[in-house]
């Protein structure tokens, strides 16, 4: 029971009821909570226990066998023959029969003084010898596995619940220092007159394919399933997803590809790069190459259920109220690194060039445009500024 109470503990488990920790639904709780394959080995480990019960249930004919059939089944565990065997030679007095029940449960006599540690277990009142030490019992022992599945739910909690919270306090914090003292310090050393052609492919395909994926993302992401459900159905909305985000990801690709080896490759314009300036684009590229990388893995969830798990997660982080990290175990790697990776993008924003995304021009959009017109024509003294004229 110290184990069962050690283990809801370290996998963040409180229990609100107060039956013991080896209470079958209390047990089964906690599993619900854990991913799939921890879940199965948890529940395997007392199989032999879960098989004894199936057998007496159903030689009572009672309908819970069919609960305890599923447990078994479901934990594919290979049974231990000889604890079965043990739990199998134990009395099953029948419900009705008071006296061989107070008889199986009788309470052992607990001793006190000299030489007690060695018969702390009593005396079986039945087989009129000592039982065995405590350490010999069938019990639900915590196997080296389980303790690793403890071990990952921390770290999966350290990563994609303390880690967001940190890299966004220092995206927002950074990006307001820095735009309140170095505005003028944000921009790349200029270098648009060396390779002018790669770099006008390379700069629109990069742009237009990153501020679309950074607009589909936020609207994927944090858009309520109760909200564009109105319209389609998760399904439908996966496959919308991996069509768009697949052709934006790959013009951005290209584009990122250019400007990646116009910078790596052009000794000129590698003297006018700073380290952080390599460095974002290389950590650029190789996240939007795991994009990529998780859209067939994304098509093989054609219920859609690792974009829902994706989208809450990012929900329950906006809104302050983290779901339990555990449900991200059972996605793929490159969908895991790349939310690490994309985390890491907001972490080192605002110690980069990346921060001239806050001096984008979007003001320029509802302003009325002007035009500069020169002419000849004698101009009244003062009146200078008549030559620049509203555009009609």
């Amino acid at each position: 029971m110290v184990d069962l109470i050690k283990l809801y503990e370290d996998g963040g488990y409180t229990p609100t009821a107060t039956e013991l920790p080896d209470f079958l639904p209390l047990f089964l709780e906690y599993a619900a909570t854990r991913a799939p394959p921890e879940a199965i080995e948890l529940i395997g480990q007392p199989g032999h226990v879960l098989a004894a019960l199936r057998e007496r249930l159903a030689k009572r004919k009672s309908p819970y066998e069919a609960i305890f059939s599923a447990l078994v089944a479901l934990s594919k565990a290979k049974l231990d023959k000889a604890a079965l065997a043990a739990l199998r030679a134990e009395p099953d007095p029948e419900p009705d029969d008071l006296e061989a029940l107070d008889a199986a449960w009788e309470e052992e006599e607990v001793t006190f003084g000299p030489g007690a540690a060695k018969s702390a277990c009593g005396v079986d009142s039945r087989a009129g010898k000592r039982c065995r030490p405590p350490h010999d019992r069938n019990h639900l022992a915590i196997s080296p596995r389980v303790r690793s599945h403890a071990m990952r739910d921390a770290i999966f909690r350290i990563v994609f619940v303390w880690y967001p919270y940190f890299c966004l306090t220092t995206f927002f914090v950074g990006s307001l220092i820095r735009f309140d003292r170095d505005q003028y310090s944000w921009k790349a050393s200029s270098s648009q007159m060396l390779r002018k052609r790669q770099l006008y492919w390379g700069s629109n395909l990069f742009h237009f394919g990153i501020l679309f994926l950074l607009f589909g993302h936020t609207v994927g992401l944090l858009t309520p399933t109760s909200v564009y459900t109105l319209v389609m159905t998760v399904p439908q909305k996966q496959l919308v997803a991996v069509i768009t985000g697949g052709i934006a990801g790959a013009a951005c690709f290209v584009g990122l590809t250019l400007l990646l080896h116009r910078r790596l490759f052009d000794a000129r314009i590698r003297q006018t790069s700073t380290v952080m300036d390599l460095a974002v684009l290389i950590i650029l590229w190789v996240q939007l190459t795991l994009g990529l990388v998780t859209l067939p893995f994304s098509l093989g969830h054609r219920d859609g259920s690792a974009m829902l798990t994706l989208s809450h997660w990012a929900q329950g982080i906006v809104t302050l109220q983290p779901v339990d990290p555990a449900t991200l175990q059972g996605l793929e790697w490159p969908f895991l690194t790349h939310l690490v990776l994309g985390m890491t993008i907001f972490l080192v924003f605002p110690f980069s060039r990346l921060v001239h995304i806050w001096s984008a021009p979007v003001w320029y959009l509802g302003r009325r445009g002007y035009q500069v017109v020169r002419t000849r024509r004698p101009l009244p003294s003062g009146n200078a500024r008549r030559s620049i004229e509203p555009a009609e």
